[in-house]
This record gives C-alpha cells, sequence and structure tokens, in this order.
C-alpha cells in the first residue's frame, strides 16, 4: 500500500546563497527519485513533495544538511 501524499514546504529564493541551496535541494529530489514541483512564490520557491512517511524523514535530514 502506497500510503504516499502532498507536502508543501517554500524556501528562500532572493539570493545568490538561498538559489543556490533551493537548486541543490530540488537537484537532490530529483537524484533521489522522488516526485516533486516547484513554482514561484514571491522571493520564495514552493515545493509540492508527493512522499510517504518513511521518505519525509530522509528528506527531512536532505533539508538539514542542504539548506538548514
Amino acid at each position: 500500500m502506497n500510503n504516499a501524499k502532498w507536502y508543501f514546504i517554500e524556501l528562500p529564493y532572493f539570493s545568490d546563497i538561498t538559489k543556490n541551496d533551493a537548486d541543490r535541494f530540488k537537484q537532490w529530489l530529483h537524484n533521489n527519485n522522488i516526485k516533486f514541483e516547484t513554482s514561484g512564490a514571491g522571493s520564495y520557491l514552493h515545493f509540492e513533495i508527493y512522499a510517504t512517511l518513511d521518505q519525509v524523514k530522509i528528506i527531512d535530514k536532505a533539508l538539514d544538511e542542504i539548506v538548514w
């Protein structure tokens, strides 16, 4: 049974540093075959990520390492 659902996060996207972090996270999602969509949200990049609870734990760790 696939218990995946959509999760949402917005990352800052207004300077070279924050754009680089958001782009690295986007690439990480792609490299790990995690379904996602992005859209602009003012000075933020909005992510919609389709993931299971197990994947969310891995995504949280990646966010800690890449962005935070």
